[in-house]
């Protein structure tokens, strides 16, 4: 498990582990939560947190624009925001 360090503030939103067998697990865990699927192939995790530096969660914001915009230049049909 990754650690948290709670005395500094940071809070464990949800468990994080790092797996050498992950897409074995993801195949497991699919079977018994459909929704898992779509997170596990399409889901990404942003840095967050009440210690993160406002700076940063702008400069977070900035790429996701950024992204965004690249995606929508590129006549894709899909957009992240």
């Amino acid at each position: 498990m990754v650690p948290v360090n709670l005395s500094s503030g940071e809070i464990p939103l949800y468990a994080e582990f790092l797996c050498p067998e992950r897409d074995k697990l993801n195949l497991k865990i699919s079977d018994h939560f459909s929704n898992s699927v779509i997170f596990g192939q399409q889901g990404v995790f942003l840095p967050c947190g009440p210690e993160q530096p406002l700076d940063q969660v702008d400069k977070v914001i900035s790429c996701l624009y950024e992204f965004n915009d690249n995606i929508n230049k590129n006549n894709e049909n899909h957009s992240i925001l």
